[in-house]
C-alpha cells in the first residue's frame, strides 16, 4: 500500500514538472511574438527583422510562424531590403495554401520588393495577383491592398511610358481619392495629367486641372501641376492659354517653378506661337530677376538642357554660353551643369578621337567643380559621362572602375557598363547588369542581343517581339531579330524581317531562311546578291559560296554547283572556316561532277577529300568513294590501286577494301580474281561478319553470271559453314533455285520443303514457293504443284496475281482433273521456250492460240495471246505465223460485230500470206475482207477488195464467188 502511494506521488510530480516546463516554453514563445508585434507597431523595423529571425530559428513549428514571417517581410520591405524580402516572401508563398488569408498581402509585398529592384514585369504580375484576390473583399485591410496594388501598377506603366494603362490606373486612384493618402493622391493626379499629355489628350489634362480647388492644395504642388496642365494646352494647340498659365506660375514666384515656367513661356514666344516678344517674358519679371539674377542664369542652363534633350545641340550651346556669361559677371550659377552638357554635346556630335581625348582631359580636370555643385546626384552624372568617354575611346579597362563610383546608376550608365562585358563576350554579366533596366529601350536591345549571342535565341526572340510591339527596333535590332527567328526555326518570319533591311548581311540570313524553306531558286539569287554586295567587305561570310552552291545543286544546276563548291574550297584555303563545311563542299563537288558525267574532276575532288580527312572513319569513307568513282568511270585498275594499300592488315576496313576489289574484278568479269579477294577475307578473319558475307557473295557472284553449278556449290558451302547465319535463308533459296535450273528437280523439291519448314516468314519465301511450283510442274507432280499455287495465291495475293499464279492454278486444276491435258502441256512448253520473247516461243505460242480457240472458255486468252504474238512477228520468216494470228483476231472481231476492224485485219493477213507464198490462204483472206466490208456497209471498199482478189487470184474459187457479195 505504501509502495503504491509512492509510485502515484512520483507520477503526479513528473506530470507537474512537464506541464510547468511546457508553460515556460509557451510563455517565452508568446513573449517573443508579442515583442515582434510591438516593434512593428512602434516602427522599429530592424528590431522586427532581428526578432523574427530568432523566432524562425527557435520555433519553426510554431502556430505563429506564418504571421512572424509576414511581419518580417513587411519590415524587410519597409527598410527596402528588397532582395531579402523577395527571398522571404517566395519561401512564405510556397508554404501557404491557395485559400490562406495572408496570400494577397504576400503577393502585394512581393510586388513592392520587385518594384524596389526595378523588376517591373515581375512586380506587375505580383500586384495583379494581389488585386485579383482582394477586388471583391469588404475587409478594410484587403481593400487597402487592392487600392495600393492599382497605384503601384499605375506607377510601373508610367515608368515604362505606357500612358494608356497608367492613365487607366490613375483615373481609379483620383476617383477614389478618399481611400488614399494626400501624397498618393497628389502623385496620381500629376501623373494622370502627364499620362493624358503623353496620349495627346491635352483636353482631359486641362479639364482635370481646372476642376481642382486651388485653396485645397499646397502652392508648390498646385503650380507644379499647373505646368503640366499648360503642356496640355500646348497639346491642344491653345498656345495663348498655355502662355498665360506659365505666366501665372512665374507670378507665383516659387523659384524652382518660375525658372521652368519662364523657359516654357520664352520658347512659346521665341517660336512665335504667341504674339509676345521674347524680351517681354523677361520684362514682366524684372523685379524678380533684379532681386534674384541667378534665376536668369538657372533659366538659361535649364533651357540649354532641354534643347540638348531635343538634340538641338547648337541652340543648347548658345544657351549655356548665355548662362556662363552671367556667371563670369558674378552671378551665382552651376558651372558644373554647363561643363557636363558641353562634354555630352561633344560625345553626341564628334567622332574625331583627338578631339574626344582633349574634351575628356578637360572634363577630368573639372572634378572639383562637380564636387562643389549644388545639383543633386551630379557626381553620378559626372561619372556616367566619364563612363561614356571610356566606352567611346575604347578604354575598356577603365569602365568598371568608373561605374563603381556611381551611387545610383541610371539606364544609360548601366548600358555603358554592360558594353564593357558585351565587348568581352561575357554575356551573362551583360544580362546581370541590365536586368533591372529593361524599361529602357537601348538596354533592352543590348540585353536581347546578349541573349542571342549567348545561345538563348528563344529569350532573344521574345524580347525583340516586345521591342517590335513598341516600335523600338532599329535596323541592327531587326537583323538580330531575324537571326533569332532563324535559329528558332521560324524561317518564314525571319525571311519577312530580312526583306525590310538594306544591310548585305540580311541577304545572307534571307538565303539561309530560303534554303530551309527549300526555295532553291530564291536562295541562290539571295546569296548571289550578298556575294556581289559584300565580297569586298571584311565582314564577308565565306559560307555564302557554300550555300549558294548547295542551292544550285538542289536546282539540278550541277555545273554551276561544282564551280561554286570548288570556289568555296579555294577561298577557304586562306580564310578560317569549319572543316565540316570543307568536307561537305568536297563531297558535293564530287556528286556534282558525277551528275555531269565528269569522272576526272570527281576523282580529283575525292582525292582531296581523302587528304583532308581528320578521322579514321572519314578517311576510309573518302577512300571508298574515290575507288568507286574510278570503278564507275571504267578505270578498274586505278580503283584497285587506290584500295590495295589498305588491305595489308586484318582491320575491318582492310576486309572492306578487299570486298570492294572483289566487286571491281567481278564487274570486269574476272571471277577468279574476284574469288581470290573473297578468299583472302575468309583467311584473314574467318570469324568476322565480312568473311560470312564473302562466302555468301561467292555464290551470288556465280549465280548472277548464270553459272548455276558453281553457284550451287558455293551456296552449299555457306549452308554447311553457317548453320544459322545471317544469309542462311537466302543461301537455301538460291541453292534450291540453282538445282531447279540445273534440272535437279528432286533436290530442288527437297530444299524448298526444308526452307518452308525453317524460314516460312522469310522475304525469300515467295521465291521458294515459286521454285517449288515450277519443280513440281516439271516433275509432272500436278497435285503438289496445284497445292503450291493455291498457297501462293492465299499467302501472297497481290504478287501472285501479278505473276499469273491464279491462271497457273486453273491450268493445274484441269490437269489434275484430267481435262485438256494437251493445252496444259502446250502452255508449259510455251513457258519453257521463253514465251513471246523468243522466235521458238512465238511459234509454240501460235500453236497454243489454236488450242485456246477450240474451247469457248479459253478463246479470250487465245485472242489476247494472238495479239501479243502478232505484234512481235515482224520478220519475213514469221509472216505465215503472223497471218495465222491476225486471222484469229479478224475472226474474233467479225463474230463480235467489229466488221470494219475485222476487214482491215483480213487484209493484213492476206498480204502476209501472199509474202509467205500461201496463195490459197491469201485468196481466202481477201474474200473474208470483202465480206466484212460488205457487212460494215462499206460497199466501195468491198468492191475494191473483190477486184484485187480477182486480179491476183483469178483461178481461185473465191474469185468466182466474190461477186455474190458485192452484187456484181
Amino acid at each position: 500500500m505504501i509502495k503504491n502511494k509512492i509510485i502515484l506521488t512520483s507520477i503526479l510530480l513528473l506530470n507537474f514538472c512537464v506541464f510547468t516546463n511546457a508553460q515556460n516554453i509557451a510563455a517565452s514563445e508568446t513573449a517573443l511574438y508579442n515583442e515582434i508585434n510591438t516593434a512593428y507597431s512602434t516602427g522599429f523595423l530592424p528590431g522586427v527583422i532581428e526578432k523574427a529571425s530568432t523566432f524562425e530559428r527557435k520555433y519553426p513549428d510554431s502556430a505563429y510562424i506564418t504571421e512572424v514571417r509576414l511581419q518580417k517581410a513587411r519590415a524587410l520591405t519597409g527598410v527596402e531590403m528588397n532582395d531579402s524580402a523577395q527571398e522571404e516572401l517566395l519561401l512564405l508563398l510556397n508554404s501557404l495554401g491557395e485559400d490562406t488569408p495572408q496570400l494577397a498581402e504576400c503577393y502585394y509585398l512581393l510586388g513592392r520588393a520587385y518594384f524596389g529592384k526595378s523588376l517591373y514585369k515581375n512586380a506587375l504580375s505580383s500586384f495583379y495577383l494581389a488585386a485579383k484576390k482582394t477586388k471583391a473583399s469588404e475587409l478594410t485591410s484587403e481593400q487597402e491592398i487592392y487600392n495600393q496594388s492599382l497605384l503601384y501598377a499605375g506607377r510601373i506603366y508610367f515608368f515604362e511610358d505606357n500612358f494608356k494603362d497608367s492613365a487607366r490606373q490613375f483615373e481609379y486612384v483620383v476617383s477614389k481619392g478618399n481611400k488614399y493618402s494626400q501624397a498618393d493622391f497628389n502623385e496620381a493626379l500629376q501623373k494622370l495629367i502627364i499620362s493624358y499629355n503623353g496620349l495627346n489628350q491635352g483636353k482631359k489634362s486641362v479639364e482635370l486641372f481646372n476642376s481642382l480647388p486651388k485653396e485645397s492644395f499646397d502652392p508648390v504642388f498646385y503650380y507644379t501641376t499647373a505646368v503640366y496642365a499648360a503642356q496640355g494646352y500646348e497639346n491642344t494647340k491653345e498656345y495663348q492659354k498655355a502662355y498665360d498659365l506659365y505666366c501665372a506660375v512665374i507670378d507665383a514666384q516659387i523659384e524652382s517653378l518660375s525658372v521652368i515656367a519662364l523657359k516654357k513661356a520664352y520658347l512659346l514666344a521665341e517660336e512665335k506661337k504667341v504674339p509676345v516678344n521674347p524680351g517681354e517674358v523677361f520684362s514682366r519679371n524684372t523685379a524678380l530677376f533684379e532681386k534674384q539674377p541667378e534665376l536668369v542664369c538657372d533659366f538659361w542652363i535649364r533651357l540649354g538642357i532641354d534643347e540638348f534633350d531635343a538634340k538641338n545641340y547648337e541652340t543648347a550651346l548658345d544657351y549655356f554660353a548665355n548662362a556662363e556669361k552671367l556667371i563670369n559677371e558674378g552671378v551665382k550659377g552651376d558651372l558644373a551643369l554647363i561643363c557636363l552638357y558641353r562634354s555630352k554635346t561633344v560625345l553626341e556630335t564628334v567622332s574625331d578621337q583627338k578631339v574626344l581625348l582633349l574634351e575628356k582631359k578637360h572634363f577630368d580636370e573639372n572634378l572639383d567643380l562637380f564636387k562643389n555643385s549644388p545639383t543633386d546626384n551630379i557626381l553620378d552624372s559626372y561619372y556616367s559621362t566619364l563612363l561614356q568617354f571610356a566606352v567611346v575611346l575604347n578604354n575598356w579597362n577603365e569602365v568598371q572602375k568608373i561605374y563603381a563610383n556611381i551611387k545610383k546608376p541610371d539606364a544609360k550608365a548601366a548600358y555603358y557598363s554592360a558594353s564593357y562585358f558585351y565587348n568581352k563576350g561575357d554575356y551573362s554579366s551583360v544580362q546581370k547588369n541590365l536586368e533591372a533596366y529593361l524599361y529602357d529601350t537601348e538596354c533592352k536591345k543590348m540585353y536581347a542581343s546578349s541573349c542571342l549571342k549567348a545561345g538563348n535565341a528563344v529569350k532573344a526572340e521574345s524580347l525583340y517581339k516586345e521591342l517590335e510591339a513598341d516600335s523600338a527596333l532599329d535596323e541592327k535590332s531587326i537583323l538580330e531579330y531575324a537571326k533569332a527567328l532563324f535559329i528558332t526555326k521560324h524561317f518564314s518570319s525571319s525571311y519577312q524581317k530580312t526583306r525590310t533591311l538594306k544591310a548585305p548581311e540580311a541577304l545572307y540570313i534571307a538565303g539561309l531562311d530560303l534554303i530551309n524553306l527549300r526555295k532553291w531558286n530564291e536562295a541562290r539569287n539571295s546569296f548571289n546578291s550578298y556575294i556581289s554586295q559584300a565580297s569586298s567587305s571584311k565582314d564577308f561570310l565565306l559560307l555564302s559560296f557554300f550555300y549558294k552552291a548547295y542551292a544550285e545543286y538542289n536546282l539540278g544546276e550541277f555545273k554551276n554547283a561544282y564551280a561554286s563548291f570548288v570556289r568555296f574550297n579555294s577561298e577557304s584555303d586562306s580564310k578560317p572556316v569549319e572543316i565540316k563545311y570543307v568536307r561537305q563542299a568536297l563531297d558535293f563537288a564530287v556528286k556534282s561532277a558525277l551528275q555531269n558525267g565528269d569522272f576526272k574532276n570527281a576523282s580529283a575532288q575525292a582525292e582531296k577529300l581523302v587528304k583532308i580527312s581528320q578521322t579514321k572513319e572519314e578517311k576510309e569513307e573518302a577512300v571508298l568513294l574515290n575507288a568507286q568513282i574510278y570503278a564507275d568511270s571504267g578505270n578498274g585498275q586505278k580503283a584497285v590501286e587506290v584500295l590495295t594499300p589498305y588491305t595489308s592488315d586484318k582491320s575491318d576496313f582492310a576486309l572492306t577494301a578487299l570486298f570492294e576489289i572483289a566487286k571491281i574484278y567481278e564487274k570486269q568479269g574476272d571471277l577468279n580474281l574476284a574469288e581470290k579477294q573473297l578468299e583472302a577475307i575468309i583467311t584473314k578473319a574467318p570469324r568476322s561478319q565480312t568473311a560470312e558475307e564473302a562466302v555468301f557473295h561467292q555464290g551470288e557472284m556465280y549465280y548472277s553470271q548464270k553459272n548455276y553449278s558453281v553457284a550451287e556449290n558455293r551456296f552449299n558451302q555457306y549452308i554447311y559453314k553457317y548453320a544459322d547465319g545471317k544469309y542462311s535463308d537466302a543461301a537455301l533459296f538460291f541453292c534450291a533455285d540453282c538445282n531447279y535450273r540445273l534440272g535437279s528437280y528432286e533436290k530442288a523439291l527437297m530444299l524448298c520443303q526444308v526452307f518452308i519448314k525453317k524460314y516460312d516468314q522469310s522475304i525469300y519465301a515467295y521465291g521458294v514457293y515459286t521454285t517449288l511450283l515450277n519443280a513440281c510442274y516439271d516433275e509432272q507432280d500436278y497435285e503438289m504443284a496445284l497445292t503450291t499455287a493455291e498457297t501462293l495465291v492465299q499467302k501472297y495475293p497481290e504478287q501472285a496475281a501479278g505473276d499469273g499464279i491464279g491462271k497457273k492454278a486453273q491450268e493445274l486444276k484441269r490437269l489434275v482433273s484430267g481435262t485438256d491435258k494437251t493445252l496444259a502441256l502446250k502452255q508449259n512448253e510455251y513457258e519453257k521456250a521463253g514465251k513471246a520473247s523468243t522466235k521458238k516461243g512465238r511459234k509454240i505460242g501460235s500453236e497454243l492460240v489454236r488450242l485456246y480457240m477450240r474451247n469457248n472458255e479459253t478463246q479470250a486468252e487465245g485472242v489476247k495471246l494472238a495479239g501479243e504474238l502478232a505484234a512481235l512477228q515482224t520478220g519475213d520468216d514469221e509472216k505465215e505465223l503472223f497471218a495465222q494470228n491476225t486471222s484469229v483476231l479478224a475472226e474474233y472481231n467479225r463474230r463480235n460485230g467489229q466488221n470494219k476492224t475485222a476487214a482491215e485485219e483480213y487484209l493484213k493477213a492476206a498480204a502476209a500470206y501472199r509474202t509467205s507464198g500461201n496463195s490459197e490462204k491469201a485468196a481466202e483472206s481477201l474474200y473474208s475482207a470483202a465480206e466484212a466490208f460488205a457487212a460494215a456497209k462499206l460497199m466501195g471498199d468491198a468492191r475494191e477488195t473483190a477486184g484485187t482478189l480477182k486480179e491476183l487470184y483469178p483461178q481461185s474459187h473465191y474469185a468466182e464467188s466474190v461477186d455474190r457479195i458485192t452484187g456484181n
